[in-house]
């Protein structure tokens, strides 16, 4: 997350307790791997704030960003549509959402190898964190990246999950318009937002069984 270390841990904290309050609201294993999507944006906060902290040189700053990495580049891109596709009933959107795990994967695979074979380094840039990592924002990747992590959820039956998707694309663009250089670090920052809606979900469900 931008702004500082002291935001970071925060943000991770919150988001590490929406997350369990989240897992616990879940009410099949179906819905777990989403409902887990609060709890792991807070651990990758909860690294940045770390990142913070080693900035701008110590024996553990490089495992940090890759760690960091791991979850913006390589989790996330296949995790979401998977998530989403486990909890649809509906057999055409299900497979709509197992395509684009498909192209999720590719994009995770892509990363993963860049990841471990060319150096990445960050560095502090207006109050923001930027990673060099010049491969995110090559074309190619950004469109099949945005529809596994945003596009994907528009195929789901469930409506708050649709508005998952469509909040995180809006604030991918205000993130590339107002932030672009530490684009990475400032979407994740939307995390926070985001986990509320998935926390939403899970808890007007279980208002309706009551």
């Amino acid at each position: 997350m931008c702004f500082s270390a002291t935001a970071s841990f925060t943000a991770g904290t919150g988001l590490t307790l929406i997350g369990v309050a989240t897992l616990r609201l879940a009410p099949r294993k179906s819905d777990k791997l989403f409902a887990s999507i609060p709890l792991l944006f807070g651990i990758q906060q909860l690294t940045e704030g770390m990142i913070w902290l080693s900035l701008p040189a110590s024996a553990f700053l490089s495992v940090l960003i890759v760690f960091y990495l791991l979850f913006s580049h390589v989790i996330w891109p296949t995790l979401l549509p998977l998530s989403v596709s486990l909890m649809e009933k509906n057999r055409w959107r299900r497979n709509v959402l197992r395509v684009c795990t498909g192209v999720g994967l590719i994009v995770s695979v892509y990363f993963l190898h860049y990841l471990f074979t060319e150096h990445v380094t960050a560095t502090i840039m207006n109050k923001c964190i930027v990673y060099n990592s010049p491969h995110f924002f090559r074309t190619f990747l950004l469109s099949p990246y945005t529809l596994a992590t945003c596009a994907s959820c528009l195929f789901s039956s469930h409506r708050i999950v649709n508005l998952f998707g469509v909040v995180a694309f809006l604030s991918a663009l205000i993130a590339m318009y107002f932030f672009q250089q530490s684009f990475v670090s400032v979407w994740c920052f939307f995390g926070a937002i985001l986990s509320v809606i998935i926390y939403a979900h899970f808890h007007g469900e279980r208002q309706l069984k009551r």
